[in-house]
């Protein structure tokens, strides 16, 4: 197989590849379910309890704020409280469900 092919394929394949949904972790929350945060795109996505097959991505969310957001949790306060005070209505986010 040539060098040709073999790219050709290997761009097939990943063009074909959907995009890994980020691992989640759980966290003590009345509402929320689960997190994740990528420094890379600041961007911290969401998982609710009363909607756990939706990803709520949040866009532009600074390195700091989400350090803040695990101390929080780390000091047993209300991640809800967190969240709402802080981050639900300050960044755009997108929504994605697993159908």
């Amino acid at each position: 197989m040539s060098n040709a092919t073999a790219a050709k394929i290997l761009a097939t394949d990943n063009a074909v590849r959907k995009p890994k949904a980020p691992r989640m972790h759980t966290v003590e929350s009345e509402n929320l379910r689960s997190v994740h945060y990528s420094p890379r795109l600041l961007e911290l996505s969401v998982r609710f309890h009363g909607d756990p097959l939706t990803v709520y991505r949040f866009r532009n969310v600074p390195v700091q704020l989400y350090q803040d957001f695990q101390r929080a949790e780390a000091a047993g306060e209300s991640l809800n409280a967190f969240f709402l005070a802080r981050i639900r209505d300050r960044f755009p986010f997108t929504r994605r469900s697993k159908q």
